[in-house]
Formats: C-alpha cells, sequence, structure tokens
C-alpha cells in the first residue's frame, strides 16, 4: 500500500493555516517509508522508493506527502518507476545443512509458522518441505491458510497472545523450534520461549531481533524460486530426513477430538480416518 496526501503549499508549512499538519511525522510510527516531496525533481525519486519499500521485505505501507505547489508544477524529471522490489537469493549452504542436521536429530522439531508463511509462494514452500519432512506444525493467528485438508494432521493448533493454547504444549516440548515468517509482534518471546534452552532456526526475509528469549542458532535466511524456474538449494532438496513413523501423535496437546483420534490410531489404527495420511514422528 502506498498513500498519496496532499499539504499545504511549501511556503505554508511553518505557518498555522488550513490543514498544515506534519503528515510525514504522523505516519512514520505505522508505515516503511514516510516523506514529503521538497522539489518537483524529486517526485520521481520518492515515488519510486515508497513503491520498492512498500514491495520489499515484509508487507507495510507507504506514505507520500505532496504539497500543493509541487503537485500544480513541472515534473521534469524521467518516470523511474516500475521498480523491481528487493530479490533474495539462497540462503548459505553451511545455513542449510546446519538446519538440516538440527531438523533430523531433534525429538520433537517443531514449526512456528508466522504471517509471512502465509504469502502463497511461501506457503507452496513449507507444504513441500511437509511432504518431504513431515513435521509437527503450530501458527499464529495471522499464519492462516497454509494447511490443506491433506496436512491437517500435522496442524496442532492456533498461538499467541496468551500462552494457554493446547498448541503450546506441544510448543513448551519442542527441543528445536523452526520459525518461519514470524514476527515477534504476533507472539511475543517472552511468552512462549522464556528461559528456554533450545535451538532455534530464524527463516524470514529480515533479521531477527536481538532478545534475550530468541536467540536463533541460524538467522535470516530465505529462498524464492530462480526466475529459469530452478529451485535454489533449500531445505526440500533432500538434506532433511525424518521418516514418518505411523501410530505417534503429538504429545499432551489437548483433551478434545484431535487428542480422541491420536488415542486411537495409537490403540487401533484401522480407527483413523482414511483420508488421513499416516501420523508423524514427532
Amino acid at each position: 500500500m502506498v498513500g498519496l496526501g496532499a499539504a499545504v503549499p511549501r511556503a505554508q508549512r511553518l505557518k498555522q493555516v488550513h490543514q498544515s499538519v506534519d503528515a510525514v511525522s504522523l505516519f512514520k510510527p505505522v508505515t516503511k517509508y514516510s516523506a514529503e516531496v521538497d522539489a518537483p525533481e524529486a517526485i520521481a525519486e520518492v515515488l519510486a522508493g515508497a513503491f520498492r519499500t512498500a514491495e520489499s521485505g515484509r508487507p507495510g505501507a507507504a506514505f507520500v506527502s505532496l504539497p500543493m505547489d509541487v503537485m500544480v508544477g513541472p515534473a521534469p524529471d524521467m518516470v523511474l518507476a516500475p521498480v523491481r522490489p528487493q530479490e533474495l537469493g539462497a540462503g548459505p549452504a553451511e545455513a542449510i545443512t546446519d538446519a538440516a542436521q538440527l531438523i533430523n536429530q531433534a525429538k520433537i522439531p517443531v514449526l512456528l509458522l508466522g504471517m509471512q508463511a502465509s504469502e502463497p509462494a511461501n506457503a507452496t514452500l513449507v507444504r513441500a518441505l511437509l511432504e518431504k519432512a513431515p513435521l509437527p506444525c503450530v501458527c499464529t493467528y495471522q499464519g492462516a491458510g497454509i494447511f490443506p485438508r491433506s496436512m491437517l494432521h500435522l496442524f496442532a493448533g492456533r498461538v499467541g497472545l496468551f500462552n494457554n493454547q493446547p498448541a503450546d504444549q506441544l510448543l513448551d516440548q519442542a527441543d528445536l523450534v523452526i520459525t518461519v515468517g514470524y514476527d515477534p509482534i504476533e507472539y511475543d518471546e517472552n511468552l512462549w520461549n522464556h528461559r528456554q534452552h533450545r535451538s532455534i532456526v530464524h527463516i524470514d526475509n529480515v533479521p531477527s531481533d536481538i532478545d534475550v528469549d530468541y536467540r536463533p542458532r541460524r538467522d535470516r535466511w530465505k529462498y524464492r524460486r530462480k526466475p529459469d524456474g530452478a529451485r535454489s538449494e533449500d531445505l526440500t532438496s533432500g538434506a532433511v530426513h525424518r521418516e514418518p513413523s505411523a501410530g505417534d501423535c503429538p504429545p499432551r496437546i489437548g483433551r478434545g477430538s484431535r487428542a480422541r483420534r491420536c488415542r486411537d490410531r495409537q490403540t487401533n489404527p484401522s480407527a483413523a480416518n482414511h483420508q488421513r495420511p499416516a501420523a508423524v514422528p514427532w
């Protein structure tokens, strides 16, 4: 989203006139980019920067303030749009190998999926990973729309705001947490990882914040499809090897219908819904 707002003429900026307000400062706390066009020659540069910032990294808005005298004047310079958003490449091979080893060696690895993981391209890659390595998953409330029906047996539930959900019980028992597209504003680290001594792999297009309760062993690596359609080396390329074992279920995730289905699979595998794939090793 890019917002364009009119402003009083530049000569009246410091006067107490009708509709005089410092809109740039007003929008800075709630946007990724907030600027005013001070001269007609800067219009192309400011607008190109606004669109590029809004479309790159984590989703967010940009705001451009346009003084009235600038809008009615000539724009002498060339148009710089469209400007391509920032493109990210594959993560370092060493980081991918290390993350795969952590997953392969963990007893209870858990995927924590945030808002960015629900973007169509990212969700497709998450599903590809889960097909190769069926891992238990929890989602923040913002990370909806990732799981198809065929993968619901991997989904332990939602987390966020309060540390009192059934999925929190699974997250508490994890010895490895892989966060994908997770933003701390979705679920405070202090609530789900306070004084935990376990490895964390942070997968995102921005680095993690430095926090006493969130110190990833691997940070800031993310991949996209190459322009020619070839996939960059990633966790779905065969580095992760976790074989499903029938009968395993999420440990103590609640007493509802999900828990009853798990007990049924453990005592009588034929009682499981025939449409559900085999349970997974967590």
